[in-house]
């Protein structure tokens, strides 16, 4: 699969309310999980394992497998720029 040129819209799951600062490590997943409906760019198109998008103030990623995608990282839009071009050195 390719990644996605164009943003892809998706349904990302917040199950450990990484949205308001928590961590997935540890925990037990919310029966209530926050839906996100979100236009995001997919490593691996919409079916894939990583996916990147802006949500409110947030640079977000999510994990995903067979089109089940879960929130697991924000950060201030600040840092955006910063991450691409850190991972660009690679």
């Amino acid at each position: 699969m390719e990644n996605t040129k164009k943003a892809t819209k998706i349904v990302v799951w917040d199950y450990y309310d990484v949205l308001h600062g928590h961590h997935y490590a540890g925990q037990k997943p919310s029966d209530n999980p926050k839906r996100l409906d979100v236009h995001v760019h997919c490593v691996g198109g919409a079916e894939g394992v990583l996916a990147f998008f802006e949500y409110d103030k947030w640079f977000c990623g999510a994990c995903g497998d067979d089109g089940h995608w879960y929130l697991m990282y924000r950060c201030g839009l600040n840092w955006k720029e910063r991450i691409i071009d850190a991972i660009n050195l690679m």
